[in-house]
């Protein structure tokens, strides 16, 4: 197997690292497309989920790889924004329009200070993958708010003692076996809508990743799971 690592050691001016951090992210997904075998992984470590930059390149590579999922591992500081981003099976050939649209981007930092977006924004209300977006992104923010929660209580009530963040093998196996994230319910056999007129502009179709159907509003561009009043 092919491994690639970015360098990470360089002393980048604070005024500049989110700059530098979107041009490392271009450099790496490039390299992905341009690397990697067919059926091939990918792991990138990403500052945040929510700004349209970051939500564009994800979706180039959703549009590449036969499956992506964001996590987060939990021995992370709560406080920080950081997820991983597993891409699993990249699909032959590669789309070579995306790869010259990564290098015109690459080019674009040559001129510019900052870029904003990647895609257009109607590529990232496409309803799947909207959807899964906002999913992740309420479900790994809300296990931010527990987290911060913890350390507020431990600072309120930890007479000013400094927090330990080192896990020993004990914390390690508690935490394993301690469920935050109330996992979503396997999809009914029954449908909810059965014999149900839905609302005008609304329309049911099934999502092959969640494995169930959804409804989108085809006036608003609004997706939810559970069927519309």
């Amino acid at each position: 197997s092919d491994l690639s690592i970015l360098p990470m050691d360089q002393k980048i001016n604070r005024r500049y690292l989110e700059q530098y951090n979107k041009r490392q992210m271009l450099i790496a997904c490039r390299n992905a497309l341009t690397n990697i075998h067919e059926n091939g992984h990918f792991i990138c470590k990403l500052t945040d989920t929510l700004t349209r930059f970051t939500t564009g390149l994800i979706y180039l590579l959703y549009r590449s790889f036969k499956s992506i999922c964001i996590l987060r591992p939990f021995t992370l500081d709560p406080s920080s924004s950081e997820r991983f981003l597993v891409c699993y099976q990249l699909q032959s050939p590669v789309n070579q329009s995306i790869i010259k649209h990564l290098d015109d981007l690459l080019l674009r930092y040559e001129k510019t200070e900052d870029i904003l977006e990647v895609v257009p924004v109607k590529c990232l209300i496409e309803p799947e993958f909207q959807q899964y977006i906002a999913d992740t992104s309420q479900r790994l923010l809300q296990r931010e708010i527990e987290g911060l929660d913890k350390y507020l209580w431990l600072v309120e009530n930890g007479q000013d003692q400094k927090i330990d963040l080192t896990m020993s093998n004990e914390d390690l196996n508690e935490a394993h076996d301690c469920v935050t994230v109330e996992r979503r319910r396997p999809a009914s056999s029954d449908e909810p809508d059965s014999g149900i007129e839905l609302p005008f502009g609304w329309i049911k179709q099934w999502s092959k990743r969640g494995e169930q159907f959804y409804y989108f509003n085809t006036q608003t561009k609004e997706s939810r799971w559970e069927p519309p009043n």
